[in-house]
């Protein structure tokens, strides 16, 4: 790896590393997790938005991939699926508030929009989820198998907004187990009736 790609590298695994639980970054905490200086940003990527929203873009793409590969294991019913999927948003949800607070509240709505489609638009990735879904509970009606395409999007993105509003450890936060399991089982009872 050329010493101008390691340098990019590094800059952009410190941003993905503060979105964990910072969503207002500034150059000098990206600096200082860099071991680098701001000519280094600007040359690498121009400006702090632009390197944020590829962090941002990198971290959605990385749990697209961990969705897909959950998707392709073999699971005995729908509810162990099910249980996978919303444990692994979960988990995404926990590990990185600050990026989470950041596209539902730093970007602007354009960008906003955009990095949520990204994560739920995907036409190549909805088809393949869908694709899934219609595995795990035939349905001929395209009516029926887009609702729970869309229950299951509610129910993934909601766990994001909870982590958002309640980023503390109250009741309703994320981080709260015996809600993470109740929740999850709610989702279950409602998806499988």
């Amino acid at each position: 790896m050329k010493k101008s790609e390691e340098t990019t590298k590094k800059i952009l695994d410190a941003v993905t590393e503060l979105l964990k639980t910072n969503d207002n970054i500034t150059i000098k905490d990206i600096c200082d997790k860099a071991y680098i200086n701001i000519a280094a940003v600007n040359y690498h990527f121009g400006d702090k938005d632009t390197l944020i929203n590829m962090a941002v873009q990198n971290i959605i793409d990385d749990l697209k991939k961990q969705i897909a590969q959950l998707a392709n294991k073999e699971f005995k019913d729908t509810t162990e699926a099910l249980y996978f999927f919303m444990d692994l948003i979960y988990k995404f949800a926990s590990e990185y508030s600050g990026a989470i607070r950041y596209m539902l509240n730093s970007c602007t709505p354009s960008q906003g929009s955009n990095i949520l489609a990204q994560l739920f638009s995907d036409k190549k990735f909805t088809g393949f989820i869908l694709g899934k879904i219609k595995e795990q509970s035939p349905a001929d009606d395209e009516a029926k198998l887009m609702s729970k395409y869309m229950m299951i999007l509610s129910a993934f993105i909601f766990p994001m907004v909870c982590q958002y509003a309640f980023a503390d450890d109250g009741d309703f936060s994320i981080k709260n187990e015996e809600f993470k399991k109740e929740y999850i089982n709610q989702i279950l009872k409602i998806f499988t009736d």
